[in-house]
């Protein structure tokens, strides 16, 4: 069995980091916005449409389309192939088991009640 530094030696080179909070990055997810805005468009319409959203999350890495990461998840999503899928399934929870090993305590801490960790899609 590989190691998780095996399963995720291929991904180091192209994963994006998150921008640090600051003026010009959504406050929720953390991607870039317009100046003025303090949330991206995605946020802001998942914030007025739906009750119960996310007013924070901890994106492990930026998913830039047409990337290799964001190829990976819609691999992952969307191979037709089970044997695909499970091999990426393994590769991309190696990338979530260093992030969250790597992450301050407060985040990996016991969740709310009804929270849960989803792969976004945009």
């Amino acid at each position: 069995m590989a190691t998780v530094g095996e399963l995720t030696a291929s991904y180091e080179n192209f994963l994006v980091p998150v921008l640090a909070p600051r003026a010009g990055v959504c406050a929720v997810c953390k991607t870039s916005v317009l100046p003025g805005y303090d949330t991206c468009y995605q946020c802001k319409e998942h914030r007025r449409a739906l009750s119960g959203t996310a007013d924070v999350v901890a994106p492990v890495a930026l998913s830039v389309k047409g990337g290799q990461w964001a190829h990976e998840l819609s691999s992952y999503k969307n191979s037709p192939s089970a044997s695909a899928r499970g091999s990426l399934g393994l590769r991309i929870g190696a990338v979530l088991w260093r992030w969250l090993d790597a992450s301050p305590r407060t985040l990996v801490t016991r969740p709310a009640h009804g929270s849960r960790a989803t792969t976004g899609s945009s």
